[in-house]
Parts: C-alpha cells; sequence; structure tokens
C-alpha cells in the first residue's frame, strides 16, 4: 500500500468513528431530553450525573462529549494507531446508553 493509501484510509476510519461518535452523543442527549420531558431524571453514567442532570441538558451534553475528547486523548498519547477504534466504541457506548434509555422510559410508562 502506498503512503497516500494508508492515508486516506486513516482519514475515512477516523471520519467515521467521529461521525458514529456524534450519533451516539445526539441518541443519549435525545434520551436524556426525553426522560426530562417525562418528568423523570434522566440516567447517566458519569460520575455526578443527577449534579450533571440538575444544571441542565447542555451541561450533561458538554460532560458526555468531554468523555469522547478525554478518550480521543488518551488513545492519541498512549495508543495512536487506535485512535479510530476508541473514538468509535465511545460513540457506540453513548449510543446504547441512549437505547438502554430509552428502554427504561419505555418501562416506566
Amino acid at each position: 500500500m502506498t503512503s497516500g493509501t494508508r492515508r486516506l484510509r486513516a482519514y475515512a476510519a477516523l471520519s467515521v468513528a467521529v461521525g458514529l461518535a456524534l450519533f451516539g452523543l445526539a441518541a443519549s442527549t435525545l434520551a436524556a431530553n426525553t426522560a426530562v420531558t417525562m418528568g423523570e431524571t434522566p440516567v447517566t453514567l458519569l460520575p455526578g450525573g443527577r449534579w450533571l442532570a440538575a444544571l441542565g441538558l447542555p451541561a450533561l451534553a458538554a460532560a458526555r462529549t468531554a468523555t469522547v475528547g478525554l478518550a480521543y486523548g488518551l488513545a492519541a498519547r498512549f495508543v495512536p494507531h487506535y485512535r479510530p477504534h476508541i473514538v468509535a466504541a465511545a460513540g457506540l457506548t453513548w449510543l446504547l446508553w441512549g437505547g438502554w434509555q430509552f428502554w427504561v422510559l419505555l418501562a416506566l410508562t
């Protein structure tokens, strides 16, 4: 493989991973918004999640985005070849978390 082909594949992989991370963050934030609309407290994986939820959805979304950024930063520092994998895993985690929150809300109705 040429250097240009590798670079293109790495760019495409990172683009897909970032897209998955954004989709996961949007899904988990939508689930939290639905919980607030229903009068429930959003469920969160983050430490201090109840406190973040009390501050509002922007604080919760910012904290969730910070976790993806932290995962990317740690991957870039320690295992740079796995950056797309780790960002995609973070996005998939938030996507599954949003789905689980919707499932919990469905069970409450």
